[in-house]
C-alpha cells in the first residue's frame, strides 16, 4: 500500500513469505545512506543498499530520531542586495 507519492517505501497488508504482513517494503532501490520515506515522511536512512521489493527493517534502516532533518521543509529564499547607484 502507497499512502504518498513522496513514499520510497509502502505497506505490506497480507504477507508475502519474504515481507511479514504490515511490515515496509522498498518501492524502489534505496542506495545506503538515502533517505527512507513512509506516509510522506522521512523515517530513516539506509543503512545498506535495498532493492526494490526487499524488505525494509531494522537491519537495513537506521531510525533518523537522532539526527536533524530537513529533507521537506520549504527552504527560504535568500534575501536579494538592493544595490544603489550613486550619481556622481
Amino acid at each position: 500500500m502507497i499512502i504518498n507519492e513522496k513514499d520510497n517505501v509502502g505497506v505490506c497488508l497480507d504477507g508475502n513469505g519474504t515481507v511479514p504482513a504490515g511490515h515496509k517494503y522498498a518501492l524502489r532501490s534505496i542506495g545506503a545512506g538515502e533517505y527512507v520515506v513512509k506516509y510522506g515522511e522521512v523515517i530513516g536512512r539506509a543503512t545498506r543498499d535495498i532493492a526494490e521489493g526487499e524488505w525494509v527493517h531494522t537491519h537495513n534502516l537506521k531510525s533518523h530520531l537522532d539526527e536533524s532533518v530537513d529533507l521537506f521543509l520549504p527552504r527560504k529564499r535568500p534575501r536579494e542586495k538592493k544595490i544603489y547607484l550613486s550619481r556622481l
